[in-house]
Formats: C-alpha cells, structure tokens, sequence
C-alpha cells in the first residue's frame, strides 16, 4: 500500500529529486509539500503529479540506427 505522504529523504529512491533538489523545487512552486509538525512532508498525489510533468527526454539524433561497422550484414 502506498503512503499518504513521503519525507524528504524518501522520494530519491522513487526517482525523485535528492534533498537539496526537492528543497529548490519546492521554493519553485514546482513541488507542493505540506508540514506536519517540523517536517516536511510531500503528499502521494504530488509527487505523482510533480513526476508526471517533468519534460521528457528527447532522442538523440540519430538514436536507434545500427552501431558503426554493423550494417545490414552484421558487421561484414
């Protein structure tokens, strides 16, 4: 089951940003977070949609095509 909300030092290893980065985003209005007592806490949903709209990485020129010196002939 997945939490309601995540510290911090909990969204790195989801593929979110490390400390310093959520910290910046958040400042941004990139990241919503909320406070529960002294720590911060990022809601499940957020984070969510805070990945959702990250921009994509776009293919290299080129990306896909055959390495050089392997043609169509496997290298021959």
């Amino acid at each position: 089951m997945e939490p309601i909300a995540y510290t911090i030092d909990q969204l790195r290893p989801l593929g979110g940003p490390g400390r310093a980065k959520a910290y910046e985003e958040i400042r941004k209005g990139k990241l919503r977070a909320v406070k529960s007592g002294r720590s911060t806490r990022i809601l499940a949903v957020d984070f969510r949609q805070y990945m959702a709209e990250l921009p994509a990485i776009k293919p290299a020129v080129g990306e896909g095509a055959a390495p050089q010196g392997q043609g169509l002939r496997g290298g021959t």
